[in-house]
Formats: C-alpha cells, structure tokens, sequence
C-alpha cells in the first residue's frame, strides 16, 4: 500500500471513530446503552487521565483518574443503573434528581470534580490499586491543587473543598471550585493541576466539547 494511501485510511478511520464518540453523549439520552453510560464516564470530554512514573526508569507509576461532574455525568451513572437494574424510567428520573442534589449540581455556581489517583507496577494499566493515606502523593495535596483557565498561570482558581467520597473507603476525592464565571463554555482549556512530591500532574478538559447537544431533553 502507497505511503499516502495509508495515511489517508488512517485519517479517515481517525475522523470515523471521533465521530462514532461524538454521536454517544449528542443523542437522545434515554437511548444510552450500558456501554454508552460506560464510554461517557471513561471516554469523553467529561474525563481525563494523568499518567506519572514514581521515579525516572521505575517500574511503579501513578495513574490518575478524573471526572467533571455534569448532569451528563450524573444522568449516565443513574442510566446505567437504571438498564442494570430493569427499573422504570420513571426511577431514572428520580434516581438522577437524587444524585445531583447529593453532588450539589443544583448549584450552578459550582465546579465538581472527582479525582481517583491509582498506583500499579509493570505496563500502564496493569496492577492497579487505590492509594493509601501514607502515600506520599496525598503529603499537603489539597493545599497544592489549582484550576487553570486557557493554560495562563495567573487565572485559576484554588478549591474550598475536598473531601473524600462517600463510601469510596478512600479511594476517590472530591474537589469543589467556587466557579463565579471562571469557567464559561467560551474557556477553551480548563487544567486541574496537582502538585505532589511525586510530581506534577495536569489533567486537562475542553468546557467548549462538554455540551451535549441533545442532553436538555432530560430536564
């Protein structure tokens, strides 16, 4: 196969596969499968990973895992349970009203953001296992986290929360912002930073991709 002809395919399987991600939070939410509700939560602008060796040539690295809670987010985790469960839509409702109201998201004005760090050994991804309080990665932490607009230095913002999630058994926090207009849809990058004595690890989001476009229908 030519040279060009490949890097064609390539780009059109690229483009093919961006739209098929696309087209899983712009449609009708209702219609989310398990596997939807799956991607939205792991594989979409409402979700970002951080990746950090423990140390330069180690064998033990730190894998962190990120959600901006959304009512997209929250209407995937209560859809899922929903088709898990063989419940009514009616239950799907009242499941995601509860579930905004415990997150908070019936203040506008906030930012919620769930952070799970990870700890493994071997190939990224293998191994995998919460951290502990002992950890070096949690020394001082919530006196070292910033959420950054449009990457400049001199725009962010510091959180007045963070607390470990409920019934996670410490195995996720979560971080609250004062948004104030911050944070708009017009913000092209929005970066939670997070310096630890492991390191410095950037966890970037793109508030202009988080609008599901057929995502109203649900309210």
């Amino acid at each position: 196969m030519k040279p060009t002809i490949s890097i064609f395919l390539s780009i059109l399987l690229f483009t093919l596969q961006n739209a098929e991600a696309k087209k899983t939070w712009e449609k009708d939410p209702y219609s989310w499968s398990e596997k939807d509700c799956q991607t939205i939560q792991s594989k979409s602008p409402w979700y970002c990973e951080s990746y950090k060796p423990a140390a330069f040539g180690s064998d033990v690295y730190y894998l962190l895992k990120c959600q901006w809670v959304s009512p997209v987010i929250i209407f995937a985790e209560a859809r899922e349970k929903q088709l898990k469960t063989g419940q009514t839509e009616e239950f799907l409702k009242q499941h995601f009203e509860e579930k905004k109201n415990k997150e908070g998201l019936t203040d506008d004005d906030i930012i919620v953001i769930r952070l799970f760090p990870m700890k493994g050994n071997g190939r990224r991804g293998q191994n995998l296992h919460s951290l502990y309080g002992n950890d070096p990665f949690f020394k001082e932490i919530d006196k070292n986290i910033i959420l950054e607009r449009n990457n400049n230095k001199d725009e962010f913002l510091k959180p007045v929360s963070f607390n470990t999630i409920e019934n996670s058994n410490g195995e996720g926090f979560c971080i609250i912002f004062k948004n104030e207009d911050f944070i708009t849809s017009d913000t092209r990058l929005a970066v939670l930073e997070i310096s630890t004595e492991m390191g410095t690890f950037k966890l970037k989001f793109q508030p202009r991709m988080m609008q599901a476009t057929e995502f109203e229908k649900v309210f």
